[in-house]
């Protein structure tokens, strides 16, 4: 090994474990296995807080009142306190975590304001129910139509990705964790001993578990012995200038915007020194991009002339005053389950591998608590969180 490779391993030569992608989750895994006075190593086949996967993009909404499953909130509740914590490690804690409240738009009947309702009626979470003239009227760059309602929530905002994974890195190797950047897992192999021997672009590692946070790699690393119907989508994120409204643009909440027929689109405050006063704003959910999977290592990063065209037009309609120029703009990736939702479990060969992939395009706000999951998982064997709805074995994944 070089130098700045030196591991300390057991007595038996055996890491307590490796984590495999250190993006969200995988850094946040690594620090909270570290913080438990384990032996761990975590590789990551570029850089750290890198843009050829899903973790950037300079913020990540935070909502608690969540339209995807009431299951999901405890878990929210837990991130937001992990989250609050890992801040006060940040020079400016707001700038890691900002706290404007989210707002849900749309028609009573569409997905995200029941989604949303369920949630909070299931869950009994403080909310603001507002008509269409009330949020014109809070926030007049939004044209409602008229039966379109908003749902306000305070305890809400945004994460920045990069600095999230960086200090949760950080804090990882202060406690003794081991990190290797551009080294890339080649292949993995279970041991008669239920060890697991990972081999990489520079040597070979043995460990009792192996966690894999792989991302958009997922179904290449997963191979023939975990046959998960996988589906990737390439975003792309857009930061426009505003031409009216430029104060109120830096007050407003992050909000999602249920447009029906399967299209919603999200949005954020002016954030302070990044874009040069750009708003950022992109599609979540886009029914006409359903269809084109793509691989991680082929995707095209440019993003090209005309494709800002689709998401303008919605602004033309619903927020003109962002119709502007546009500043900057970034591609990311979703790893999509036929039920978008999260997979975090065991191997079906072996519980010394773990894996927690793919988040479905939502997942960055949950890498908090997903990172104690997964130290609990490799650690104790299993987690006091409900992680029923991520299982392998679930109808969506098995069909």
């Amino acid at each position: 090994l070089l130098p700045s490779q030196c591991l300390c391993v057991m007595s038996d030569g055996l890491l307590d474990c490796i984590v495999v992608g250190l993006g969200g989750h995988g850094s946040a895994t690594l620090f909270h296995l570290a913080s438990r006075g384990l032996n761990v190593l975590g590789l990551e086949q570029f850089h750290p807080a890198h843009v050829q996967g899903s973790s950037h993009g300079n913020s990540r909404i935070f909502r608690q009142a969540y339209f995807e499953h009431p299951k999901y909130v405890p878990l929210l509740r837990r991130s937001f306190t992990l989250w609050n914590e890992l801040s006060k490690t940040a020079d400016d804690p707001e700038k890691m975590f900002h706290i404007c409240g989210a707002l849900m738009i749309g028609l009573p009947s569409s997905s995200v304001i029941k989604g949303t309702l369920l949630s909070i009626q299931e869950h009994n979470m403080p909310h603001q129910i507002l008509s269409s003239d009330e949020v014109r009227t809070r926030y007049p760059m939004m044209h409602l139509d008229e039966d379109e309602i908003g749902i306000f929530e305070a305890e809400a905002g945004y994460l920045n990705p990069e600095l999230c994974i960086d200090l949760h890195l950080k804090a990882a190797k202060h406690l003794g964790a081991d990190i290797h950047y551009e080294e890339e897992m080649t292949s993995y192999s279970l041991n008669s001993d239920d060890s697991v021997t990972v081999t990489t672009s520079r040597g070979r590692y043995d460990a009792r578990k192996l966690i894999l946070t792989v991302g958009a790699w997922a179904h290449a690393v997963y191979g023939k012995d975990i046959c998960i119907p996988l589906h990737l989508e390439r975003r792309v994120l857009y930061w426009f200038k505003p031409v009216a409204h430029i104060e109120e643009f830096k007050r407003i909440p992050v909000y999602i915007w249920d447009l029906g027929h399967g299209d919603n689109f999200y949005g954020f405050p002016e954030q302070p020194g990044f874009h040069a006063g750009g708003v950022k704003v992109a599609f979540h959910q886009q029914e006409a991009a359903s269809d084109r999977p793509v691989h991680p290592d082929q995707v095209s990063r440019q993003v090209q002339a005309a494709e800002d065209s689709p998401l303008r037009a919605v602004l033309r309609r619903k927020m003109p005053a962002l119709d502007g120029e546009l500043l900057s703009c970034v591609s990311c990736l979703y790893t999509l389950t036929p039920d978008e939702h999260f997979l975090i479990d065991f191997h079906p060969r072996s519980q010394a591998v773990i894996l927690a992939s793919p988040c479905s395009g939502h997942g960055f706000k949950f890498c908090a608590v997903v990172g104690e999951i997964l130290a609990d998982l490799a650690h104790q064997g299993s987690t006091a969180h409900d992680i029923s709805l991520f299982r392998l074995a679930r109808p969506a994944l098995l069909e």
